[in-house]
């Protein structure tokens, strides 16, 4: 049997992006294979996020589970509850390092990104972006819909470029780009 895959996001524009690309079809696995069917907003596995915290403690004594977790630093610890330490047959954790900041997706998307270079100094991407897009909310509502209303291959191109621009990280970490399925 195949380990279910658990996907945590620390902030709820991953988790919007990750079920649009779900909900499209794009990601190398689909609702079945994930933990709940769903994606969570969550940094540890541990009982301060309830949702998690009822799949988690309906699942069979050992069963097998990959985590996948969409952070923006990879010196981020996963803390474990030992109950689930003990209950769960961990495969895997890899991490998913959102770096540079999600938000220059949408700088890319709507060619700002060398526009932002010459800001990069003082202003986050977000800041500029809402610079830029007034209509901008950094929530979950904004960036499903923002992204939902492409088409697969500008999602695509999307995240070949951003894989792109990755900053120094761990060559075994995966990118958003690793988790989609090729453009055909």
């Amino acid at each position: 049997m195949k380990p279910l895959v658990l996907i945590m996001c620390e902030g709820v524009c991953e988790k919007a992006v990750f079920d649009v690309l779900l909900d499209k079809g794009l990601l190398i696995f689909d609702r079945r294979e994930l933990l709940g069917g769903r994606f969570f907003q969550a940094r540890n596995l541990d009982n301060h996020c309830h949702d998690l915290s009822l799949f988690l403690n309906q699942l069979d004594w050992g069963r097998k589970i990959r985590i996948i977790r969409a952070v923006d630093k990879n010196n981020s610890v996963l803390k474990i509850n030992p109950e689930y330490r003990e209950k769960l047959n961990i495969q895997k954790i890899d991490l998913l390092i959102t770096s540079p900041e999600i938000e220059v997706l949408l700088l890319i998307h709507e060619d700002l990104y060398q526009v932002y270079l010459k800001k990069k100094s003082t202003l986050k991407p977000s800041e500029f972006y809402k610079q830029k897009n007034h209509s901008f909310h950094k929530n979950y509502t904004w960036f499903y819909e923002y992204f939902n209303q492409l088409s697969n291959t500008e999602i695509y191109t999307l995240f070949n470029e951003y894989s792109q621009k990755r900053l120094k990280v761990n060559p075994n970490d995966l990118t958003f780009l690793s988790l989609i399925k090729k453009a055909s």
